[in-house]
């Protein structure tokens, strides 16, 4: 039982090393990768820098409505059509009442 538990640990150990060296491939299929852009820089690096070039703009601060206050309408008086009719001859009586310029 011994000998099986070390021969398992053994096949572990061979295991690591393996992806220990996968990895160092993929890291230098990447640094390959890397170098094979335009002027050597990574789509990221050049999406940082047209960022940064980009014009900041000023952030535009939201102006707080002022409420308007509602004007108050005006209520005509409602008069009644005798005084209406009685007003109308008063101002037909004054007016033939005042002298004719001679």
């Amino acid at each position: 039982n011994d000998n099986n538990h070390d021969n398992n640990n053994h096949d572990n150990n061979n295991n690591d090393d393996n992806n220990h060296n996968n990895k160092s491939i993929v890291l230098e299929l990447l640094a390959h990768r890397r170098h094979s852009w335009p002027l050597g820089r990574t789509p990221r690096e050049v999406a940082n820098n047209n960022n940064k070039m980009k014009k900041k703009t000023k952030k535009k601060t939201k102006k707080t409505k002022k409420t308007k206050k509602k004007k108050t309408k005006k209520t005509k008086k409602k008069t009644n059509k005798k005084e209406q009719e009685q007003h109308q001859q008063e101002q037909q009586q004054h007016f033939q009442s005042r002298k004719p310029l001679a």
